[in-house]
């Protein structure tokens, strides 16, 4: 029977911490990677925009828009992912902190 997850038994899932860090090291360097293409697309939006004041322009302009949108959304999905990534970490780590002190 499928849940809230479908077929998929998350308690059966494990990251260990090393995977979660690689997952945050990564999420941030894509995320500071995506920033820097969109600096320099922003940095040169107006200019193309206005050298190309024909239905070229209204094209691009609209692709533009577009862009801005998408960027937001993809930097909106790393951060979330990241920030999960970290709160599971925590949960591990803590886990792990209170099986090492009921163990002792």
């Amino acid at each position: 029977m499928a849940g809230e997850f479908g077929n998929f038994d998350p308690s059966t899932y494990h990251f260990s911490d090393a995977d979660l860090q690689q997952i945050i090291n990564k999420t941030q360097d894509a995320i500071n990677e995506m920033n820097t293409v969109n600096n320099t697309v922003q940095a040169h939006t107006d200019s193309l925009v206005d050298a190309n004041r024909s239905d070229s322009g209204q094209i691009l302009s609209g692709h533009l828009t577009t862009w801005t949108s998408d960027f937001h959304t993809c930097v909106n999905n790393l951060t979330d992912l990241n920030h999960k990534a970290q709160a599971l970490l925590q949960i591990n780590r803590g886990t792990n902190n209170d099986a090492t002190g009921g163990a002792r």
